[in-house]
């Protein structure tokens, strides 16, 4: 083998290294979001805590919308009828509560 032979094959070798490293980097990142959305894993009829109420509003409710796409939360309050948009990581589950 040559030397410039030799050189292209390492050449080729490192792109591929760099695309495995870029390909862990995605899967990690995949992997963060997976632990952050179980979590955070709230359905439609739990009972959640609102962890930043602004003034004035609940602390509690119920979850009546969620969307997957955004990650808000839609909660009607504990007391009334009003609604508090939230994303889910905003939100605390209450256990035992339905």
């Amino acid at each position: 083998m040559q030397d410039s032979e030799l050189i292209i094959k390492i050449e080729k070798i490192e792109e591929l290294l760099e695309q495995l490293k870029l390909d862990l980097k995605e899967r990690e990142k995949l992997t963060n979001l997976e632990r952050t959305d179980n979590q955070n894993k709230v359905s439609v009829g739990d009972w959640v805590e609102i962890k930043n109420p602004k003034k004035g509003q609940e602390t509690e409710g119920k979850v009546v919308k969620k969307s997957s796409l955004t990650g808000y939360v839609t909660v009607e309050a504990k007391g009334s009828k009003k609604k508090i948009t939230r994303l889910s990581k905003n939100l605390k589950k209450v256990e035992g509560r339905k």
